[in-house]
């Protein structure tokens, strides 16, 4: 009986360790192959930017050549037709001494025709760009916007993963700067030497390289999972041939010598660092892939402790960890920590150590594995460098910006009332021209005053004037359709508001966000019927999703972004007034509450805008928003 039991016991441990071993083997494949995975989609994005810098190397080699030499004059023809926008060069036409009739092509004229002649010899597409434009052709889209202002802030490349026609490319762009022979045809525009001309933009198509990388990584999970597969079925054997041993004590020898190997091929094929730690903290084994990790040979690991190669600054931490694992406190211990390499370099590792107890009753010993994740380490430390520039470059924006604004307003009421006493006190003296040019004056005058407003709320949209609290937004339309009772009244709207719930806000701004959809909704109405607006809520994990629906004159599939862009307006300023801030400010607050703002044509004409908010808990004190005789309408 006490036998039975011994070998019960005996095989319940082992199969403890069999349980762990095939853990840390999946854990082990599986970790090598992600990170294989990762490396092959990182080598193929990396290969298609080199590819664009080689094509950009060559277009600006291009460039430079032709600058330097002034431009070319070719003989105009229906392909290369005199550059209009160069008219402003007295020798842009020329005639040879036997009567020959040459045109000037500068080297953005140059440039543009070969990409868009030849660009299929070269693979990749080139378009050169410029925020400061002469000639529309070379407009930038939206991305190339965003990048040409980056570049300008003093970025020396931007590139990024995109969708094209709905299919993966690679785009890369950067500077050209101005160069002595630029101010020949753009000294009229102010640059000069040294400044940011524009940009030139290549994008490559991934398909091919992604494809490519699909194949390695189908080649890497067909590998990974055989080397896995091989592991499980050693620990299967293993497992088969301990249970033997406890129960036939005459194989017993055998069957844990050929556990014992198979273990230890394994251990030496891990994609990561193994190894075997005595009681005191010695190596007592180590693996290749722990040597690569470390610089050391095996023997001088086996020489020397885990905390020998420990960074100084983790070796506290190292120390209580493995005092709780020694006391059965926890099972494993994971950690992120810094080995120091034998040539004196810092590398990250990941972490992993189990306890393993001895089933004659000896010392306990322990079992590490070790990835290195130096490039991860590297990676979120550039990731983490970038948003602080980026917080500090919208901070001081956000500054000027408020500051600009703040200081324009004194010398504009000055010029607005001037401007208004000067056309009281010449009422009626001035002939026709002259009192509508005084108009004009004051109609802009007005104009950049409510310019001015609207850029000092852009520009507070982001600031924490009040805490959130829970606000009705029953009560925010109630005020704001009182607020807009003129305009209401004017345009003969109707409005109908569904019962909203209470949001997690800032009252003011979404006073300001209500005013500005339901005011547009107002001013963009249909010329042949009166606005009719919509609002209703609907509640979602914790998310509110408000809609705005209206009948007016709706906005086309393709500026559904542009709307929200500041200062972008789809009619002209004399059709409808605005500034063109009012959606990039809506944007904006919706942001500033984690919310997300979006425009969708609406049924049978019109717009729906919906925007995200999050939802408040009702038993929390609700602000107030609603004046004294508030009317709904």
């Amino acid at each position: 009986m006490g036998s039975a039991t011994s070998d019960e016991a005996s095989l319940s441990l082992f199969r403890r360790r069999m349980a762990a071993a095939a853990l840390i083997w999946t854990v082990v494949v599986g970790g090598s192959l992600v990170t294989a995975m990762q490396a092959q989609h990182r080598q193929s994005v990396e290969l298609a930017i080199n590819e664009a810098r080689a094509s950009f190397n060559k277009d600006m080699s291009f460039r430079l050549w032709a600058t330097s030499h002034g431009g070319v004059y070719v003989p105009p023809d229906d392909t290369t037709p005199p550059n209009p926008y160069l008219s402003h060069l007295a020798e842009r036409d020329v005639l040879t001494t036997s009567g020959k009739k040459l045109t000037l092509m500068n080297p953005a004229y140059m440039l543009r025709q070969m990409a868009e002649g030849y660009s299929p010899l070269f693979g990749a597409k080139s378009h050169i760009t410029s925020l400061k434009l002469r000639n529309p052709h070379n407009a930038p889209d939206a991305w190339e916007t965003a990048a040409l202002k980056r570049l300008d802030a003093g970025e020396e490349e931007v590139s990024e993963v995109v969708d094209t026609d709905g299919e993966p490319s690679l785009r890369l762009i950067r500077p050209m700067m101005v160069v002595q022979g630029c101010l020949k045809c753009h000294s009229d525009q102010g640059y000069k030497v040294g400044d940011v001309r524009g940009g030139l933009t290549v994008t490559v198509a991934l398909k091919t390289y992604l494809d490519a990388g699909r194949r390695q990584q189908d080649g890497l999970l067909v590998a990974h999972g055989a080397i896995w597969l091989l592991g499980i079925v050693g620990i299967g054997i293993g497992w088969r041939e301990g249970r033997r041993h406890i129960r036939r004590q005459a194989a017993a020898v055998v069957a844990l010598g050929e556990s014992e190997e198979r273990f230890r091929v394994i251990f030496e094929l891990a994609a990561v660092g193994i190894a075997n730690i005595d009681e005191s903290g010695r190596l007592t084994a180590v693996n290749d892939q722990l040597c690569q990790i470390t610089g050391y040979s095996r023997e001088e690991l086996q020489s020397r402790t885990m905390s020998e190669i420990t960074h100084p600054e983790d070796r506290d931490g190292d120390a209580r960890q493995y005092l709780d694992l020694r006391a059965g406190l926890v099972n494993c211990i994971t950690m992120e920590k810094r080995y120091v390499r034998k040539d004196g370099k810092v590398v990250w590792v990941k972490r992993m150590t189990s306890a393993a107890q001895p089933a004659d009753g000896g010392p306990p010993h322990f079992i590490t594995v070790v990835e290195d994740i130096q490039l991860r380490k590297e990676a979120e430390a550039g990731m983490q460098r970038s948003l602080e520039e980026l917080t500090r470059s919208n901070t001081e924006l956000s500054r000027f910006a408020f500051v600009a604004s703040h200081d324009l307003q004194e010398p504009l009421r000055t010029v607005i009332s001037y401007s208004q006493l000067l056309e009281r006190r010449l009422a009626g003296r001035l002939d026709g021209p002259e009192s509508e040019l005084l108009a004009f004056m004051v109609d802009g005058a007005r104009r950049m005053r409510e310019l001015v407003r609207d850029l000092l709320d852009y520009s507070r949209a982001n600031a924490q004037i009040a805490p959130f609290r829970p606000v009705s937004m029953d009560e925010v339309v109630r005020t704001a359709l009182n607020n807009l009772g003129a305009l209401i009244e004017e345009t003969g709207a109707s409005v109908t508001v569904a019962p909203l719930p209470l949001v997690e806000a800032d009252q003011i701004q979404m006073l300001t966000l209500i005013e500005n959809l339901l005011g547009n909704a107002f001013k963009f109405h249909h010329p042949d019927r009166p606005p009719v607006v919509g609002i209703e809520a609907e509640t979602h994990d914790g998310e509110v999703l408000f809609s705005v629906t209206d009948n007016g004159l709706g906005i086309d599939p393709a500026y559904r972004d542009d709307i929200f862009v500041i200062f972008k307006r789809l009619h002209t300023a004399a059709a409808y007034p605005g500034t063109g801030i009012g959606l990039a400010l809506c944007k904006r607050m919706v942001e500033r509450h984690h919310g997300h703002i979006w425009v969708d044509p609406a049924p049978g004409g019109g717009s729906v805008f919906r925007f995200t908010l999050p939802a408040a808990d009702p038993a929390q004190p609700k602000a107030d928003l609603t004046p004294a005789g508030a009317t709904t309408f």
